[in-house]
């Protein structure tokens, strides 16, 4: 079989040039772009004081409301083991006690890890508005 290289339409040099570049050079050339790229919401979470070995999770659910929070918009279950910085992601129809347990249960059945416990703010409503 025949191995195919990915298109970008650059000349010969060019490619010399990019398979020369130090990965930090990359880096350096990359920053301002990888600034604007950036994820600019805020999370009001902080991380609990028990949360210091795998399979802990800190769980919190992200709107997808862009500026406005009222009406119906998309959910997700953010699930993070702390120790490890392992994220799971769920989409949720809305925050009905059945559709986070359903996720829950699914995120535990996928992990490589036993779960061993989570932690959340108990629905104080302050998730942030993805934007």
């Amino acid at each position: 079989m025949k191995h195919l290289e990915p298109v970008f339409h650059i000349t010969p040099e060019v490619r010399e040039l990019l398979l020369k570049a130090s990965p930090a050079t990359i880096d350096r050339k990359l920053k301002a772009d990888r600034k604007k790229l950036a994820f600019k919401g805020k999370s009001l979470t902080k991380p609990g004081n028990l949360l210091k070995k795998p399979g802990l999770f800190e769980i919190d659910t992200v709107h997808h409301c862009g500026s406005h929070d009222s009406g119906e918009f998309c959910l997700t279950l953010t699930a993070t083991d702390v120790y490890s910085g392992w994220v799971e992601m769920r989409q949720l129809l809305n925050k009905a006690h059945k559709w986070v347990l359903k996720a829950l249960l699914d995120i535990k059945s996928s992990l490589q890890f036993p779960l061993s416990g989570i932690d959340s703010d108990n629905g104080s409503d302050t998730a942030p508005c993805a934007r």
